[in-house]
């Protein structure tokens, strides 16, 4: 167990206690409406990480991605996905402002208060679990070189365990784990690795061979026999 694991525990333990706090009814609607919100953000973001991909400048990252341009894409779907979970978590604030009130009047009944409290702590376990693994999810990006991540023994229990979740996430937490591997590979020059790691992208069904055909055209990414390797994905 290293420092990463150690977080993760306490940040499961700490949501947990919130939601006995908050009661069952309450707690119930942070936790649909988290899922739900997930989700949407999660379907709604490559149309948006399309057009910032294509509309806004990429950036030139240092170090290990240093001439790699196919780290851009990784990093607007990341914004897209972060921007529209913020909206939708704007709407749900409404709603458990709405639930608090209901979970108020329980309170005041000693036969419905406490189990409601149990059901709010079980709720808020789960719920801990489910911001863990976006947590884990944005940080595992390439972009972002976390130290002691990928030698914590809980991170990959959790993305690949996590029902639903893992399921729709799955495919593009393999294609990052691909990628970033590709570092280690020293035969590959920065075009080399452009390459692979958009063959990857397109492979996990994380990028469309449209964009990738609109960055070329505007110049934003540089890869040789580009056409081939789109025929291979249309």
């Amino acid at each position: 167990m290293n420092i990463i694991d150690a977080l993760i525990i306490l940040l499961i333990l700490m949501f947990g206690v919130i939601g006995f706090q908050r009661g069952f009814f309450k707690q119930t609607v942070v936790f649909v409406g988290e899922i739900v919100a997930i989700v949407v953000a999660f379907f709604l973001k490559n149309p948006i990480a399309d057009f910032l991909c294509l509309n806004l400048p990429f950036f030139h990252f240092g170090g290990l991605f240093k001439g790699v341009q196919a780290i851009n894409i990784f990093m607007y779907q990341v914004i897209a996905f972060i921007f529209v979970l913020a909206i939708l978590y704007i709407i749900l604030n409404v709603l458990i402002r709405i639930s608090g009130i209901v979970e108020k009047i329980l309170k005041f009944t000693i036969i419905l208060g406490i189990p409601s409290k149990i059901l709010g702590g079980i709720f808020g376990l789960i719920e801990g679990i489910l911001v863990t693994y976006i947590a884990l999810f944005v940080l595992k990006q390439p972009m972002f070189q976390v130290p002691f991540i990928d030698d914590s023994k809980l991170t990959p229990f959790i993305l690949e365990n996590v029902p639903f979740l893992s399921d729709a996430l799955d495919p593009t937490v393999h294609a990052i784990t691909k990628i970033y591997d590709l570092v280690r590979n020293d035969e590959l020059d920065s075009n080399g690795y452009n390459r692979e790691a958009i063959r990857i992208m397109l492979e996990y069904h994380v990028v469309s061979p449209e964009l990738i055909e609109g960055l070329d055209n505007k110049g934003k990414v540089s890869i040789p026999d580009l056409d081939s390797l789109l025929e291979q994905y249309q």
